[in-house]
């Protein structure tokens, strides 16, 4: 009988083929690490590049917070002649005080945005240089990032010659008031057909109280406007809580230097004319009187007169001449009465009191009248003209009046 074997059908090594599949399934899985390993450092890159750009984002907020630090304090100093809150004069450090080491700091609030809040702290003068504010400006972001700026700013060189000869503001008005203002009677303040101008303006509250007056141009007050008058024209405005204007000081020792004559008594009289044909705009006569003024007849020509306890004006005066233009200066107060006619600016002011202006009977000023306080009977006259403002030896005529105009000297992060 013949015997037959099976034929095999599988593979002749399987120990080998084993062993290759071993292999290729650790290199697989070899693979699978590396990829996931560096998927990991992919990831982590990822996250630390969100987290520096969120760091940094922050860090530019905070910067961003620092300038606006600065640039508040700079707008500050520039918003007025005081600056916003009375910066100015906080950080005012003269050359003497400078050299003798005097420093003088203004901290400001904290204003609060969406992205953080910031704030600055100034100092004058820096490392005792006369004239200069150093500024710190801090901005701290929303998750407390915080940086400090430093910026030293100093006014800005101006050639004297490049100035113009600028009144104050409050020289801009037929009546100026640098406290409460009420108008009774019947007063006119008319304007000038050609040299415009006109209005009223107080520091305080303006109230009409039952007159029949007519009024020029703008009504403005720092305060509120109460009562009816006729003003003309009809749209020409009423301002409530207006921003303050300052009045400049009386320089005494000044006038007493450039006097052409000086008097003093309790009661100078001035009974006849007094003629100052000889002064002009730049150059007018000055008469000093260390006391108090009465004056009655005719001034004429360009002249300033001083008295530092007050002028009283009786009769027709000032008058004489259309081409005179007369400022009556006083830290006292300044009386008219009757039928008396004063062509000029009249100027009481007392930086530590109040120089009132007292106007009785029906006086026409051609001018204007800018004082601490004003009282008004009767029926008067005031016309505003500006011819008197052209007399560079009242107070704030020398230099523009308003803010200072300041350089950048120095920027730094700290």
């Amino acid at each position: 009988m013949r015997c037959f074997s099976r034929s095999r059908t599988g593979p002749r090594f399987p120990g080998a083929l084993r062993s290759r599949a071993g292999i290729s399934f650790m290199y697989g899985v070899l693979a699978l690490g590396a990829l996931l390993v560096l998927g990991l450092i992919f990831l982590q890159c990822g996250l630390n590049s969100a987290k520096w750009s969120y760091s940094h984002y922050r860090d530019l907020q905070a910067m961003g917070l620092a300038e606006a630090a600065i640039d508040r304090a700079n707008w500050m100093m520039q918003a007025s002649a005081d600056g916003e809150s009375n910066i100015n004069a906080q950080l005012a450090v003269s050359d003497s005080e400078a050299a003798a080491g005097v420093v003088r700091t203004y901290s400001s609030a904290t204003w609060t945005l969406p992205s953080g809040v910031y704030s600055f702290v100034a100092k004058a003068p820096y490392k005792g240089i006369a004239g200069t504010v150093e500024i710190r400006g801090v901005g701290i972001s929303k998750n407390g990032n915080r940086e400090d700026l430093m910026s030293v700013v100093r006014p800005e060189t101006v050639d004297p010659a490049d100035l113009a000869a600028v009144p104050a503001a409050c020289f801009s008005y037929a009546m100026f008031s640098d406290h409460n203002f009420t108008i009774s009677g019947n007063p006119s303040v008319l304007s000038h057909s050609e040299l415009g101008g006109a209005g009223i303006y107080a520091n305080g509250n303006i109230n009409f109280n039952g007159a029949s007056s007519v009024i020029h141009g703008p009504i403005s007050a720092t305060g509120t406007i109460s009562g009816t008058t006729t003003q003309i024209p009809a749209d020409a405005g009423r301002f409530q809580r207006v921003a303050r204007v300052p009045m400049p000081e009386i320089d005494i020792a000044k006038y007493r230097s450039i006097a052409d004559l000086t008097y003093t008594g309790s009661k100078v009289r001035f009974n006849s004319g007094h003629n100052a044909s000889v002064g002009t705009y730049a150059d007018p006569k000055v008469i000093f009187v260390n006391g108090s003024a009465e004056i009655s007849g005719n001034f004429t020509g360009i002249g300033v007169m001083v008295a530092t306890n007050g002028i009283k004006v009786t009769g027709n005066c000032t008058y004489g001449d259309p081409a005179s233009s007369w400022a009556f200066l006083t830290t006292g107060a300044f009386t008219v009465a009757g039928t008396a006619q004063i062509h000029g600016l009249v100027y009481a002011h007392n930086a530590q009191g109040s120089a009132e202006f007292i106007g009785h009977g029906t006086p026409n000023i051609f001018g204007g009248v800018v004082a601490d306080l004003i009282t008004l009977t009767g029926s008067y006259t005031t016309e505003w003209d500006g011819e008197a403002r052209q007399i560079e030896a009242l107070p704030g005529t020398t230099f523009p009046e308003g803010p200072p105009v300041i350089e950048t000297v120095l920027w730094e992060r700290i």
